[in-house]
């Protein structure tokens, strides 16, 4: 018998209170995860996130936390 399966994903958060709009994460992010509400920088699909982690380098005020989770399913 064989248990659940892990499976690594990607799960990117953008803390809106650091965000300053600069749009940095849009221009580095060669998948198109995010895209711009006003000033404001969201994730809009986090599913396509290859794991690069530029958003984060490039971000200037640490807005963007990325990280890989396991999950079990």
């Amino acid at each position: 018998l064989i248990g659940p399966s892990p499976t690594l994903e990607m799960e990117i958060y953008v803390d809106k209170s650091f965000c300053n709009g600069c749009a940095n994460c849009i221009s580095q992010c060669t998948m198109g995860v995010f895209k711009m509400d006003g000033d404001q920088a969201f994730v809009d699909n986090e599913y396509i996130c290859v794991g690069c982690f530029k958003c984060q380098s490039f971000c200037p005020t640490n807005a963007i936390q990325p990280r890989i989770v396991m999950r079990v399913s």
